[in-house]
């Protein structure tokens, strides 16, 4: 495993994967991160995307795969995501609650906002499937949205709204107009992140457009709009 050139420090290397595959580093974990014993870890390993937000902040992305436990999708200012106590957004999808989150900590002061079963809206993962899920970040609006499928405003089953301060030094979530990196977290192995389709729109998820100028690519190429 050697280091990746283009990536902060010590922090992240190659997974041995492909450079035409869609991820490309992982954050160092557990007896791995003997470097980083100042910094609090973040509860599973992060893995960074070739991928970036065309317009920091804005836009929607998805991910299509059999997911079988609790994944994210992650959205950082940075490409290294130094520790559980960075600010980003995260959409953490279960299989019994799925949440939205401003760091990658368990900490109950890290949910942004939460959703759990029972709830009519369908917004936990599909274990028995591949499916699509997708987060769209709208900083004008400061709304965060969570869909299954195509990236359709009708099909969105979780969203969240910032609460946004006139003052920036107080603005909590002034941080999200700089987000532009995107990462996967989770229990997720090699042979996983191999098969995960990707799609990318420079729009977040605010009206319905035909669903056909969305494709979803292999290997993290497709960039739509």
């Amino acid at each position: 495993m050697s280091k990746v050139k283009n990536f902060k420090d010590e922090y992240f290397y190659d997974l041995d994967l492909s450079g035409r595959e869609l991820f490309s580093g992982r954050l160092l974990q557990g007896p791995d991160a003997m470097l980083m014993s100042a910094i609090k870890l973040t509860p599973y390993p992060v893995f960074l995307s070739h991928q970036e937000l065309i317009v920091r902040g804005q836009g929607t992305v998805a991910f299509s795969f059999q997911a079988r436990s609790t994944f994210g999708i992650v959205l950082s200012e940075n490409t290294a995501i130094l520790g559980a106590d960075e600010p980003v957004i995260c959409l953490e999808i279960g299989i019994h609650q799925t949440l939205f989150k401003k760091k990658l900590s368990d900490d109950p002061d890290a949910i942004i906002a939460k959703i759990e079963k029972p709830n009519e809206a369908d917004a936990f993962l599909d274990t028995n499937q591949v499916q699509t899920y997708w987060l769209s970040i709208d900083k004008e609006n400061r709304l965060l949205r969570f869909g299954k499928g195509y990236m359709l405003q009708k099909l969105v089953v979780f969203e969240a709204e910032l609460p946004k301060n006139e003052e920036p030094e107080e603005d909590a979530y002034a941080y999200i107009e700089k987000l532009k990196f995107i990462s996967l977290t989770g229990d997720l192995t090699q042979e996983m992140l191999s098969t995960i389709q990707s799609s990318f729109w420079k729009f977040p998820v605010t009206v319905d457009l035909p669903p056909v100028i969305i494709s979803t690519c292999p290997l993290g190429n497709c960039v739509v709009g």
